[in-house]
């Protein structure tokens, strides 16, 4: 099973790109949903979860429809 990546900071700072707006949602759903690497620390991976949810709310509220 291949590991997922988690979203570098530069992908927290692109633009809203509301055309794309579901795919980019669903994407940073499933990686939300990846689980700790036996290796990574807790509060890097709690932060990196912390990221995404803000992400994905950002993603929401700027692309509602009109």
């Amino acid at each position: 099973m291949p590991i997922a990546q988690r979203p570098p900071p530069s992908v927290q700072a692109m633009p809203n790109d509301c055309a794309n707006r579901v795919a980019i949602i669903e994407w940073l759903n499933s990686q939300s949903q990846v689980p700790r690497q036996p290796f990574e620390n807790q509060e890097t991976y709690e932060n990196a979860r912390s990221e995404i949810r803000s992400r994905i709310w950002h993603m929401r509220y700027r692309c509602q429809p009109v």
